[in-house]
């Protein structure tokens, strides 16, 4: 028998008709109703469409600020309360003081007496500037209250609107656009045409070219078929005897060729192995394809 007739080769058959799993997913496929989807798909383009013409952000809230009258309103309310309660002492204090001062003999308008009234009156200064500070303290405060809860109001809004935008597109979850459908029919039908395209293509050229290399080889005594000075192996038939036949390059060399490996044929057929002087293993082919 010639080693053409031992090869159970050579891969898968190329085929013009469309296998049943692509036909059948194509039919699925066809059945499917995107009507709903598309509708809702095509009322949110719409609605971009608009904001994007109109410059209308429609309730959403992009921006906020504190409110200038919370501020206002805290200020003068801290600073009133501190003078409601500091005029009177201020007073007091006044009409102690000239009477102190009276009693010590110093008459108003004399140097010691202005002194002592200044003196007071620049601590009562001080404390009512301190005051003020920190009444704007406090109206800077409620500034940043004021901001603070408008915040957190606009954001609840906000959040509530993407809310009902995250609620339509979950109840579309599980649903298929028509887009989504036409692209599943492309990738099916360019996945079948490929693989029908691969298939022929790997089939010829094994068939062809890789049957001629194997012709060859079995009228040589032995030939390189070391698994180390190959790669890119993938198997494409079987021997009759058993021995798988492989597709690969050798190592440098991208030409595609057909064979076997030596270290399984080791395993079988010990005797058609050898041993070269640099420890690689070659194939007597005409003694490896025995039945």
């Amino acid at each position: 028998m010639s080693i053409g007739g031992k090869l159970g080769l050579f891969g898968r058959k190329a085929s013009g008709k469309m296998n049943l799993g692509t036909a059948m997913a194509l039919n699925i496929l066809n059945g499917i109703d995107t009507s709903d989807y598309d509708a809702v798909n095509s009322n949110f383009q719409d609605i971009a469409k608009a904001l994007s013409e109109n410059s209308n952000l429609g309730n959403w809230t992009w921006s906020v600020d504190g409110s200038d009258e919370a501020r206002q309103r805290a200020e003068a309310a801290a600073f009133q309360s501190y003078l409601d309660k500091t005029e009177p002492v201020y007073k007091q204090q006044t009409n102690d003081l000239q009477t102190r001062l009276v009693n010590q003999g110093l008459t108003p308008g004399s140097e010691a007496y202005q002194r002592a009234m200044t003196d007071l009156q620049n601590n009562q200064n001080d404390a009512t500037n301190q005051a003020a500070y920190n009444a704007t303290l406090a109206g800077q405060n409620a500034f940043t209250q004021s901001l603070g809860d408008q915040i957190n109001t606009e954001n609840f809004g906000n959040q509530a609107q993407v809310g009902a935008v995250n609620q339509a597109w979950n109840l579309l979850s599980n649903s298929m656009s028509g887009y989504d459908k036409n692209m599943a029919k492309a990738n099916l039908l360019t996945g079948w045409d490929n693989q029908r395209q691969t298939a022929k293509q790997a089939n010829a050229a094994a068939n062809q070219q890789n049957m001629n290399n194997l012709l060859q080889a079995g009228a040589m005594l032995a030939m390189f078929s070391d698994a180390r000075l190959k790669e890119n192996i993938r198997r494409v038939g079987w021997l009759d005897n058993g021995l798988p036949v492989y597709c690969y390059t050798f190592k440098n060399d991208n030409r595609p060729q057909i064979g076997l490996l030596a270290q399984e044929v080791q395993k079988v057929k010990p005797e058609a192995v050898s041993e070269t002087a640099d420890g690689y293993l070659t194939v007597r082919y005409d003694l490896a394809t025995e039945a």
